[in-house]
């Protein structure tokens, strides 16, 4: 691991994402430190440019992101993703609230579970005030969409899309959609 590369909170108690490097920080605190941000609040604080920027997807099959993300009315443009699975701004999610944010220009590629938000989106998600752009495409199963697969494993929380525009050119073999590829559900 490497030291001090965790996301912090400010002294508001809130995480903020400034910079290319914060969003990969943020990813490192989800995928390798496991944490998930339960009850907590991560902000975007400016407009972020990812061209040219390696990233990897927030949220894996070990921790999904459970928190709220509030994308502060900014805008994080030229996003490319290029997974085989959990393809998408976030890998997985936990029951999380993302808001007000824009994806402009985003290139969003893999095999399974590719969802320009969040390529999985377990017990529940609620995406509100959401304009996305670009592209997206799946080889295979579970989307894409601005939702890749939505699925629930614990408790069957309902997944909401306020308000939400997608603009994002959809390409797949099975279970494509605008805003979800597919839904299913555990008892």
């Amino acid at each position: 691991a490497y030291a001090g590369f965790a996301l912090t909170k400010d002294s508001t108690g809130i995480y903020n994402i400034s910079a290319p490097f914060d969003l990969a920080r943020f990813s490192y605190s989800v995928n390798n430190l496991g944490n998930t941000f339960i009850g907590e609040k991560v902000r975007l604080a400016n407009n972020i440019d990812m061209n040219g920027k390696d990233f990897t997807p927030i949220g894996n099959f070990n921790y999904g992101f459970q928190g709220e993300f509030d994308g502060n009315s900014k805008i994080i443009s030229n996003l490319a993703v290029y997974d085989v699975q959990l393809a998408g701004l976030f890998g997985l999610t936990d029951n999380a609230y993302i808001h007000d944010l824009t994806l402009e220009n985003v290139d969003v590629q893999g095999e399974n579970y590719v969802g320009v938000i969040s390529g999985v989106a377990v017990d529940g998600l609620i995406l509100k005030n959401i304009i996305a752009s670009g592209v997206a495409n799946g080889s295979s199963y579970y989307g894409p969409g601005l939702v890749g697969f939505i699925t629930w494993n614990a408790l069957p929380r309902p997944v909401y899309f306020i308000n939400c525009n997608s603009s994002v050119e959809i390409t797949g073999l099975y279970n494509v959609g605008a805003m979800f590829g597919t839904a299913t559900g555990y008892t």
